[in-house]
């Protein structure tokens, strides 16, 4: 009896361990899809912003069923990616954001026990995918990052979840009472942010905080410029400096005040000597300094005149910096002012070609859409905005260089996409014999296009759309609107140098209307050519009062930001317009059939091309 009572106690014992472990043994076999459900009960809908719903077992084709090739692009960033590890996987319901948003709820059930370590290292690499969107968020939606900031991993037997809700434990508490188990301790997966750095004590704060004026302590060590003089000229005046500081570790930035015409010369950095050329009288460079302390000196040339003496200042790199964390929207100056997203030099040095399996699986995925639109009487149409430095290749920093490879990937997705069956309204050609015009294509001190490099675009589709449809209007300059150039504020280029934007200031572009817009919000932050992103980040239907029951065509957009600029011309001209929210790139075949567009639009920049192959 005493080895019975003994026997009976070590059971009791055992199952006590295994209950409180969180193991599955212990909890109810869901389907994983009811557990989704059950969570998503627990939020409104304007806390999930209507997430993408995908199951395992969906039919294929429909709204619920995600691709291979998609799913390697949410969980690694990269389409056609080989998923080895969801041979461990035995169902999964997916709620993940659409757009610009990150509530997210994605529910796994592991084959074994033991496979729950494998898919919690999937939904590991989902959770990485999702920090990389932090960038955008900073960006766009920034109310979204308390949501991004609650990401975690939690494992309740052979069931894996990801969550991030603002507030995740209604859904907890919403998946124990269907599993009927003690779920164990919430596993937080925290990204590490460290940066290797030199002490701040090792960096001399006299040297690292530049100061923004003539330095007339130093008088040794100064860059010779005597070879510049010429004493038959006069002198230019200094250039009035209002920002002096680190752009990286080995970067510094100089900006301010010139005289309209001028170039601005800065010597005894890395790249030794640099001419820079200005905007209006505005001024913002760039240069790459080397180790140790460096002197540097900057001097004005204005139209006809000799340089200036010499701003003198002395710096040395900043280890300390956490530049990093902005990500493709980090900013870099090239000449002329022009400021570069980080996001485009792998375009621009060919570090991203496309593998000949990437291309085929591109071809495979654009060919299914191409289809399914024709099925529903649309067209396919490709609007891809090239990047600042494709069109303006001698502002490309002197740190990046060019590629020399025979192809892009955006003349490989241009090449995917027609043989495909797609129509691709290439804008290169296009852009480049403007690009000395009048009014600005892009933005300098924002990442941009202008309204009027906007209009151009709008102007090439129309051209394509127009013979099919004689009762289109396109909109006319001089007649419907009117560019004009205005000194204003910078925009995200100057404030991802973590800058107050209204040190700095560019002749930039805008457009003003003569008639009645459709509708056409306020799109730049007040005294900045910065897009104005909230009246149209949301997915919206447009009706045109002005081409109400005439024979014009519908559209469906979708977008990233460079769309901003858009709306208001794609508002005045198709008779009804459905905006998907901006960055939300899913192929909605639910609305596609709902709304019956005659033309499906994808609109955005040659840097986010991989967002939509």
């Amino acid at each position: 009896m005493r080895k019975f009572s003994l026997f009976l106690a070590i059971l009791m014992v055992i199952s006590t361990i295994v209950s409180c472990s969180g193991n599955a043994a212990a909890a109810a076999n869901v389907p994983v899809k009811e557990l989704l459900a059950a969570a998503l009960e627990c939020y409104t809908e304007d806390m999930t912003k209507k997430p993408d719903i995908f199951y395992s077992d969906a039919e294929e084709g429909s709204n619920n069923a995600l691709d291979y090739g998609t799913m390697g692009f949410l969980f690694y960033g990269e389409y056609d990616y080989e998923i080895t590890l969801l041979a461990h996987v035995e169902e999964y319901a997916l709620a993940m954001p659409s757009g610009l948003y990150s509530f997210e709820i994605d529910i796994m059930k592991a084959k074994t026990y033991t496979d729950a370590d494998q898919v919690k290292t999937l939904l590991q690499s989902r959770f990485d995918v999702r920090e990389a969107m932090r960038d955008d968020m900073i960006a766009y939606e920034e109310d979204q990052i308390p949501v991004l900031d609650s990401s975690e991993i939690w494992v309740v037997g052979r069931y894996v979840i990801l969550m991030a809700t603002g507030d995740n434990t209604p859904a907890k508490e919403a998946i124990t009472a269907l599993l009927g188990a003690d779920a164990a301790e919430s596993d937080k997966e925290e990204t590490d942010k460290a940066a290797d750095a030199i002490p701040q004590d090792t960096i001399d704060d006299e040297v690292v905080n530049i100061p923004s004026s003539v330095n007339d302590a130093l008088i040794n060590g100064i860059p010779d410029i005597s070879d510049a003089a010429d004493t038959t000229l006069e002198k230019s005046v200094l250039p009035d400096m209002t920002v002096s500081t680190h752009g990286g570790d080995d970067l510094v930035i100089f900006g301010g005040k010139c005289t309209v015409g001028a170039k601005i010369h800065v010597r005894g950095h890395l790249h030794e000597h640099q001419v820079f050329g200005t905007d209006d009288d505005n001024w913002f460079v760039e240069v790459q300094i080397p180790s140790g302390v460096s002197t540097l000196t900057i001097t004005q040339e204005e139209p006809g005149k000799a340089e200036s003496d010499p701003i003198i200042v002395t710096t040395q790199p900043n280890y300390a910096l956490d530049f990093e964390r902005y990500g493709v929207y980090r900013s870099a100056l090239g000449d002329n002012m022009q400021g570069h997203y980080y996001g485009q030099f792998d375009d621009w040095m060919g570090t991203n070609i496309l593998s000949d399996d990437q291309v085929e699986g591109l071809i495979s995925r654009l060919k299914s859409r191409v289809e399914f639109l024709a099925e529903n009487d649309c067209e396919l149409i490709y609007l891809i905005v090239p990047n600042p430095i494709t069109i303006y290749p001698e502002t490309a920093p002197i740190r990046y260089p060019k590629s020399t490879a025979d192809t892009s990937r955006t003349e490989q997705f241009y090449a995917a996409a027609r043989e495909a069956g797609a129509t691709v309204i290439e804008l290169e050609d296009l852009l480049w014999a403007h690009r000395e015009d009048e009014f600005k294509i892009y933005n300098k001190l924002d990442s941009h296009w202008t309204p009027y490099g906007t209009f151009l675009a709008y102007d090439a589709l129309m051209d394509y759309l127009s013979p099919n449809w004689p009762a289109l209007k396109p909109v006319v300059p001089g007649e419907d609107v009117e560019f004009y150039n205005q000194v204003v504020n910078g925009g995200d280029i100057v404030t991802a140098y973590d800058l107050d934007c209204t040190l700095i200031q560019e002749n930039a572009t805008f457009v003003r209307w003569l008639v009645d817009a459709v509708d056409s919000p306020y799109t730049f932050y007040e005294g900045t050519n910065r897009p104005y992103y909230p009246p149209v980040n949301e997915e919206k239907t447009v009706k045109n009062h002005l081409a109400a029951g005439k024979d014009v065509p519908t559209a469906m957009i979708v977008r990233d930001s460079f769309a901003t600029n858009m709306y208001q011309f794609f508002n005045q001209t198709f008779r009804e317009i459905y905006w998907q929210g901006q960055s939300d790139y899913v192929f909605n075949k639910k609305w596609i059939t709902e709304c019956k567009p005659d033309y499906y639009i994808v609109l955005i920049t040659e840097r986010n091309i991989e967002s939509i192959s």
